[in-house]
């Protein structure tokens, strides 16, 4: 068995693994993650949500939303489309939301939450750079940063799947930013635009770039 950890600004991929666990795939925790806009962990862990609330603007626009989008379809997956009725007009009042002590109960024991700060988000893209030369985006990094509070709040050691579809170069500002790296755009070169990345102040001119830049490669990281 596995866990899976995901940032929930959309809701469709924990819905993914919640029905995939359904049809039997070995899935134990579906571990959401949140930054500083954290309405599921309101839900599952207060017991109501606001309808109205403001999004804090954060540098993940994944996670920058008020409520979880496709919420509605887990609601009617517990309880049917007359609680959806009633969340949906909730919604649309912008009142506060409060599932009666059964469905909360459901979606408690079928989901975790992880709050994970903007700031930890950076410090582990940093951490896990220095310690194990992999680049996480910042979602990979806010879903890793949720998965490994999670372990340790509850004495995990199964294996966690850590679900994200952005890579790297999606994040290349924010990325950069974090680990100190300057970024040279070459610009046109040849026809092809193409990004050159390197670690000021140690990028060394007698480098091979050229001949690098003739493979025809998309972008370029020199360490």
């Amino acid at each position: 068995r596995f866990d899976i950890s995901v940032v929930t600004g959309d809701f469709l991929t924990p819905l993914s693994a919640w029905y995939a666990r359904k049809m039997g795939l070995p899935i134990d925790n579906i571990v959401c993650c949140c930054n500083e806009n954290h309405p599921l962990w309101d839900l599952i862990c207060q017991g109501q949500i606001r309808t109205d609330s403001l999004s804090v603007l954060t540098s993940i626009p994944e996670a920058n939303v008020t409520l979880p989008m496709e919420l509605e379809r887990l609601i009617y997956d517990c309880k049917g489309s007359g609680e959806v009725l009633r969340y949906l007009e909730i919604c649309n009042r912008g009142a506060l939301y409060i599932p009666d002590a059964h469905l909360l109960n459901k979606l408690q024991k079928s989901l975790s939450v992880s709050v994970v700060s903007s700031q930890r988000v950076k410090d582990t893209i940093r951490d896990i750079w220095r310690t194990h030369g992999y680049m996480l985006t910042q979602t990979s990094s806010l879903a890793y940063a949720g998965a490994m509070d999670f372990r340790v709040k509850n004495g995990v050691t199964r294996p966690v799947v850590i679900l994200s579809d952005y890579d790297a170069m999606q994040d290349a500002k924010e990325i950069a930013e974090v680990l100190n790296i300057s970024i040279y755009n070459s610009g046109l070169l040849r026809e092809e635009t193409f990004n050159m990345f390197y670690i000021s102040p140690y990028f060394i001119s007698t480098l091979p770039v050229f001949d690098i830049i003739q493979q025809q490669v998309p972008f370029i990281i020199f360490l």
